[in-house]
């Protein structure tokens, strides 16, 4: 029995071991050498120019790291605040004036929240050094819409933070040199002109980016659109009670365009049949009438769209609404 036990003892030993290993692995805390992290090396300034600065550092590698806090002073380099915190090793600030001088300084910060000192401060002023870029994905849609007119301008925004104003130059001529002294003025990224338009226009637009110290951007390419009308219902009339027909016709208009003809159940509803097709300018258009199903005695409203090229439409007509009668 004492051999047994004996044979026993060294097994219990090793269970317990484990079992109370088991149980401190469960407590374990982050690791915390009771000490603030290290000071941040080889701060620099990698980029300063046209109100944007770009600071960086070198990692900190202790284990019990968790991140940096930047601080900052503009024109003062004995308060410095903190900004932002980051995991990075780098810090890109924009929107900034030209003319001030802004301090920058990094601390490190552990798991356990304790902050080491800032490291020296660099400092560094973005004086207005380069032209911004040309926007880009210029584009431009004409529309006609209930009485209104318009071209809108859109495009993508410039990558520089210092952007203040993009200009607006139109003409009717494709390859045109912009006047300096007659543009539009946009600050956000599209522009619609809705001044001395007619139907059947064509615009050409180019657009400049200018930043806030004055450098301007090259000039875009042009882009262009026509301005369509929206042609002249033949039938049915608005408002009318007919029997039912084979044919929408409306009138032509008198150039190359794309008509897409939208039927609805309510005014407010969902498309529920629709025909399109392209066209050459003649007399009139008419469009083979063909719906799923229709109810007589039934308000049926429905819309003509026009097309001059482009995915979205040009032109856009009023709701006109027709009642089928029962057919005897």
């Amino acid at each position: 029995m004492k051999r047994m036990l004996s044979g026993l003892l060294p097994v219990i030993i090793v269970s317990l071991l484990i079992f109370q290993g088991c149980n401190k692995l469960e407590g374990l805390q982050p690791y915390d050498d009771l000490l603030p992290p290290g000071i941040p090396d080889n701060l620099f300034v990698s980029y300063a120019a046209d109100g944007e600065i770009n600071i960086r550092w070198s990692a900190n590698v202790e284990p019990d790291f968790y991140q940096y806090i930047v601080y900052r002073g503009v024109n003062d380099s004995l308060n410095l605040t903190e900004l932002f915190r980051t995991f990075r090793t780098s810090f890109f600030d924009d929107s900034l004036s030209y003319d001030s001088a802004y301090y920058y300084a990094v601390a490190a910060i552990d798991n356990s929240g304790k902050i080491s000192n800032k490291t020296r401060f660099v400092s560094a002023r973005p004086l207005n050094y380069y032209t911004p870029l040309s926007p880009r994905r210029l584009s431009v849609s004409a529309t006609f819409t209930e009485d209104r007119k318009a071209f809108t301008i859109s495009w993508d925004t410039n990558n520089e933070s210092d952007v203040r104003q993009y200009r607006i130059y139109r003409s009717h001529t494709v390859n045109f040199i912009p006047d300096t002294t007659q543009y539009y003025i946009a600050r956000a990224l599209s522009f619609t002109d809705t001044i001395n338009l007619s139907f059947y226009d064509t615009l050409f637009y180019r657009v400049q980016a200018v930043d806030e110290g004055g450098l301007k951007s090259a000039y875009t390419e042009a882009v262009y659109d026509l301005l369509l009308e929206s042609p002249a219902v033949i039938y049915p009339p608005d408002n009318s009670v007919v029997s039912y027909f084979d044919y929408f016709e409306i009138s032509s208009l008198p150039v190359n365009a794309g008509y897409r003809i939208v039927l609805y159940e309510d005014p407010y509803g969902s498309e529920y049949w629709e025909t399109s097709g392209t066209r050459a300018p003649g007399e009139k258009q008419a469009f083979l009438f063909r719906p799923p199903f229709l109810q007589v005695n039934k308000d049926y409203y429905w819309r003509i769209f026009t097309y001059s090229g482009k995915s979205t439409p040009n032109s856009v007509s009023k709701l006109y609404k027709f009642r089928l009668r029962e057919s005897f």
